[in-house]
């Protein structure tokens, strides 16, 4: 049986196994017996006659040493060797098609990514463009509101009211400012430094938002050394501190407090403005200096906005310190030098 089973294997030649000069198993055809110049060169493998043999002494138990040759039909490997080139040339050609082929499909799907993208950022264009007009329709309503208030009213009682006059000219500011904030969006911040006094800056302000903590009850500190100057743009360096604490009691709650503290840290000149409000989650802080981004009802979304642009126009930055309930603090820096460039 075993004869039998190893002679009808197409690619096996034969099999020889002997002890000593006894043979055991022998497979080999009569015409296909090896020669005994065999013998002496199977081990490290032959090929003699479209055969190739290849042998081994082997100890299956000890003290039993048994001589193993086999033969293998070299046409036959051949064959297989060329059946293999010719399947894996099938198999390469047949990837190189389902590669071909997905790449179509992947290009197809970044060029429609491509399109709704497209899509996606007209629509949010314009969704933004009717959200500003919203906005700027709220913004310079009101003033345009009590200005024609204030003229009607002198014009009904023919008397120049001192109050309204101011009333009127503080409204006209109002709609000046956002006239050039507006401006300077779509052309790009112009700054002219100018060198003066930290502290004189600081006064302004205090000044200016006294009235505002006494409203919520809030604590409102503005601390800062006296003896510091810089060369800035005062104009555009007030408005961005403005924005700053501006927002700081838009949140704080009633009781809380807002600190502005100003420190020279070597050739730069810091602005901190500390509030205990409900602070920023992290998902909100991530897009805080982009344009049109609030959580205020009427807000236009350009205050933060304004104050990086400063920053950067002064060659300096800004960053916030924040967590969702654990209040907030925003750094302005600038170099103390300024920077003249536009």
């Amino acid at each position: 049986w075993l004869l039998d089973e190893l002679q009808s294997q197409p690619f096996l030649a034969g099999v020889l196994i002997t002890e000593k000069t006894r043979i055991l198993l022998n497979s080999f055809p009569k015409n296909k017996f090896p020669e005994l110049n065999v013998f002496d060169h199977c081990s490290e493998g032959v090929e003699l006659h479209g055969i190739y043999y290849i042998c081994k002494e082997i100890e299956p138990v000890p003290g039993k040493n048994l001589f193993l040759l086999v033969g293998l039909e070299t046409k036959f490997t051949r064959i297989l060797l060329h059946e293999g080139i010719f399947y894996g040339c099938i198999v390469f050609f047949c990837s190189g098609i389902i590669l071909l082929l997905y790449g179509f499909y992947v290009n197809r799907l970044v060029k429609k990514q491509a399109e709704l993208e497209k899509k996606l950022r007209a629509s949010e264009g314009l969704a933004t463009m009717g959200k500003l007009a919203a906005m700027l329709s709220h913004e310079v309503r009101n003033p345009l509101n009590a200005i024609n208030i204030g003229l009607q009213y002198m014009s009904e009682t023919g008397k120049v009211n001192p109050d309204i006059v101011q009333r009127l000219k503080s409204e006209v500011t109002r709609l000046s400012e956002l006239t050039t904030e507006l401006l300077s969006l779509s052309r790009g911040f112009s700054i002219s430094p100018k060198k003066f006094e930290i502290n004189d800056l600081l006064m302004e302000l205090r000044y200016k938002f006294v009235g505002r903590a006494q409203e919520k009850n809030a604590t409102f500190n503005v601390l800062g050394p006296e003896d510091l100057a810089v060369v800035a743009d005062r104009r555009w360096l007030i408005r961005a501190l403005e924005n700053l604490i501006q927002n700081a009691f838009d949140m704080l709650p009633e009781g809380g407090s807002v600190m502005v503290e100003v420190r020279k840290i070597a050739s730069e000149v810091q602005f901190q403005v500390a509030d205990t409000g409900p602070g920023i989650d992290s998902e909100a802080k991530e897009r805080i200096f982009e344009p049109f981004v609030t959580s205020k009802e009427n807000g236009l979304g350009l205050g933060l906005y304004i104050v990086q642009k400063v920053a950067e126009a002064h060659g300096g930055r800004v960053w916030v310190n924040s967590r969702a309930g654990g209040g907030t603090v925003f750094v302005l820096s600038i170099p103390l030098g300024g920077d003249t460039n536009e």
